[in-house]
């Protein structure tokens, strides 16, 4: 009844992040906060800047670095569904990870680049790219 209602499982994961609002394709709001949970299709996340339900955001997370020593970042894209406090739950549609250190906070023009999600994996299969996979 009053149950666990996703679909994927939510971790428990707390990593530093940077993100960018984008409104029409203008950049809006750039900001940052402390992941809370992730999944393979949401995230929730804690930051002080003012956001709204439905922005269009992207996140660079500070992922651990690889066996060797490599920076990495797990690049997120997404839309706010929801807002309470200074909680923002994001539905997520694109990721990646990268092997670079994520960039710092006034460094908007490499996070405006990451913020193009076109070399990400979406979430959810492509139905007309991979017509055999079932939505």
């Amino acid at each position: 009844m009053g149950g666990e209602r996703r679909a994927h499982a939510r971790y428990p994961v707390k990593l530093a992040l940077r993100f960018l609002i984008r409104t029409k394709k203008v950049l809006s709001i750039s900001g940052e906060g402390t992941t809370l949970n992730i999944s393979s299709t949401g995230m929730l996340f804690r930051c002080s800047e003012h956001l709204t339900s439905g922005d269009t955001v992207t996140a660079a997370l500070e992922w651990p670095p690889t066996a060797d020593g490599k920076p990495m970042i797990l690049l997120v894209h997404g839309h706010v569904v929801w807002i309470k406090g200074g909680q923002v739950g994001l539905r997520v549609s694109h990721y990646g990870f990268l092997a670079q250190n994520i960039p710092a906070a006034d460094d908007l023009e490499s996070l405006n680049k990451l913020a193009l999600p076109r070399h990400l994996t979406p979430t959810k299969a492509n139905a007309s790219f991979y017509p055999s996979v079932r939505q």
